[in-house]
């Protein structure tokens, strides 16, 4: 059996890492393997799906009506007198941090598309009838995110959510280490548990290369979990 890290669930959701996870979606069904989510990587993703919906389908429009005011530009601006520069450093000063970029690149680039074509045909557009169009636009790309989510929990074709208390002393030597993030080790933990309690072993599938994979083998003596690229789940299982 196989246990799927939040970046796997995510790029689902969001059509990442096609090749991968076609693969893996591939392995799964050709040999009958079950896969697993552990209620602490649920809880990582929904974290973010609700903080990036949150930012796209509100906080976006607030913010972004807030940067144009405190650059002096009232509502009645034309937008040709907007520097477009200015959304890239609205994106940048608001961060990008534990939110999901895909979606937000997505209307990053409509923004800067749209303000472009704007500008050359109808230039003594306001920013308020701009700023209108664009939440049609972002509302549509948040609700897209919050329905496909929604759709892999519930339909259970994916993955299936198992409700998992991680054993505390694996938790905290895993957090120990270098360059493992807190929440991985209460994943890879919640593995541990479940080979333990239910006698079974399992693999923890992750795209993490860099801060998961890379320490493998130093996890697998703590936890006893096998970790492992999507790619290669067949091989380990």
């Amino acid at each position: 059996m196989s246990f799927f890290d939040a970046n796997i669930i995510l790029g689902e959701v969001l059509g990442q890492f096609r090749t991968k996870i076609e693969k893996l979606k591939r392995d799964v069904r050709e040999k009958g393997i079950a896969c697993f989510a552990s209620s602490s990587v649920i809880e990582e993703c929904d974290k973010r799906i609700t903080g990036t919906v949150n930012f796209i389908g509100q906080y976006i429009i607030e913010f972004l009506k807030l940067w144009f005011e405190e650059k002096g530009l009232p509502p009645s601006t034309q937008i040709s007198n907007i520097d477009i520069r200015d959304l890239e450093n609205f994106l940048n000063f608001y961060g990008r941090r534990n939110l999901l970029n895909d979606p937000i690149t997505e209307i990053e680039s409509w923004m800067v598309n749209e303000l472009e074509k704007l500008r050359k045909e109808q230039p003594s557009l306001d920013i308020n009838t701009f700023i209108v169009k664009m939440t049609a636009e972002v509302l549509k790309a948040a609700s897209s995110v919050q329905l496909r989510y929604s759709s892999l929990k519930t339909t259970g074709t994916f993955i299936t959510i198992k409700t998992i208390i991680p054993d505390n002393r694996i938790v905290d030597e895993l957090k120990n280490m270098a360059g493992l993030h807190d929440d991985d080790a209460e994943h890879i933990a919640s593995v541990s548990s479940y080979q333990l309690s239910n006698m079974s072993t399992s693999v923890f599938v992750t795209l993490d290369r860099r801060t998961v994979l890379f320490y493998k083998d130093a996890i697998f003596k703590i936890a006893k979990a096998n970790c492992c690229d999507p790619i290669y789940a067949i091989h380990n299982v």
